[in-house]
């Protein structure tokens, strides 16, 4: 079966260097601090909006030692911090990529779009799997000379296979969001199941 995807998930995020960790840290700060404003302003509830990484790393530089050789050394420091941001309105979602973008942020790694109810929506791809499960079972048991007996299991594998739109990047000056398209989630259902022949 298929469906359109009505919410999305945003991986986003800011990345600042700086000579000093502290520097850095204050940088990265503000500029995450500005995103998060930004997008609650813009309607977001603060509950769609979660922090799921933050690292502060050391940036290393190779340099001649007095002895002539090679050796690294702390040339400043990198601080990274990264949010997923719920959007469930996907018509939305170039907007808030370009929101996020003009408010500072400079990292978008992922965007998941998400098909709300799906266990509902999965209830016709079941319906089918079970029908042709019964229909090629009746067609063996028929090609062995015997008929289907009562049902011993029923395990089912679902899969979805969702579209994975990249970001790229755009001058803030352009009047147009950063186009996004949903597409349409296609969802399957393997059903096996085992009978007794009689």
């Amino acid at each position: 079966v298929e469906a359109e995807p009505d919410f999305a998930t945003i991986s986003l995020g800011v990345l600042t260097e700086a000579e000093k960790a502290g520097k850095a840290v204050a940088d990265n700060a503000k500029a995450m601090s500005r995103v998060i404003e930004a997008l609650k302003k813009a309607g977001i509830p603060a509950k769609d909006i979660a922090t799921d990484q933050y690292a502060i790393n050391p940036i290393y530089a190779n340099y001649k030692s007095a002895s002539g050789g090679r050796t690294n050394r702390i040339d400043g420091f990198r601080v990274s911090n990264s949010a997923t941001v719920i959007a469930r309105d996907v018509k939305r979602i170039g907007e808030l990529i370009d929101l996020a973008a003009e408010n500072g942020a400079n990292q978008f790694t992922d965007i998941s779009f998400q098909v709300s109810g799906l266990d509902e929506k999965l209830d016709d791809a079941r319906r089918d799997a079970m029908a042709n499960a019964i229909r090629r079972g009746k067609l063996y048991a028929e090609a062995a000379g015997a008929e289907l007996g009562k049902v011993i299991r029923i395990s089912e594998r679902v899969q979805g296979i969702s579209p994975r739109p990249q970001y790229r990047g755009r001058e803030a000056s352009m009047a147009a969001s950063t186009p996004i398209e949903p597409g349409q989630q296609r969802l399957s259902v393997s059903v096996s199941v085992v009978w007794e022949l009689d």
